[in-house]
């Protein structure tokens, strides 16, 4: 894996459906480690570099412009994250679950299904939407900022 990444890395943002424990969050760092040892598009190795925010996201970041990333290495990264989630109860693709992080700092996770009438004001949503290594310092946005506000706001 590499260990400098563009700013305009292109990333993937994966996170679990539930909290997880310190201990999940060091096991899946070691498997996904693993993964990204031998993933490939192509037949070259793909340079990747993994973060963790907040011990909850798993954020893979490609150099587009050194690694041309081919459909079947994405299938396969969604595959190995599937499976992945298959072997610790984790649903990595639940999209109606949304990671906020509260006042004191936790990372907790709101289900868009049943978002409550008050919304506390300090709450910062996570937006998995962006797309580039550059963005991450906006991975938690006010409700006001979110791109998705109507859509959390709609189901209030």
């Amino acid at each position: 894996m590499n260990t400098t990444v563009s700013p305009n890395a292109k990333i993937w943002i994966f996170f679990p459906d539930r909290i997880i424990t310190k201990e999940e969050n060091r096991l899946l760092m070691e498997e996904i480690h693993q993964f990204l040892k031998q993933w490939s598009s192509h037949g070259k190795p793909v340079e990747s570099i993994l973060a963790n925010p907040d011990n909850f996201f798993y954020v893979i970041a490609v150099d587009t412009t050194k690694n041309h990333i081919g459909g079947c290495a994405q299938d396969e990264l969604n595959r190995f994250f599937k499976t992945l989630g298959s072997k610790y109860d984790i649903d990595f693709f639940n999209r109606f679950m949304i990671p906020v992080k509260n006042e004191q700092g936790n990372v907790e996770l709101v289900n868009l299904k049943q978002i409550p009438a008050i919304l506390p004001d300090n709450l910062l949503w996570a937006n998995t939407l962006i797309n580039q290594w550059k963005d991450l310092e906006k991975l938690y946005l006010p409700l006001q900022q979110h791109p998705l506000k109507n859509l959390i706001l709609q189901n209030v």
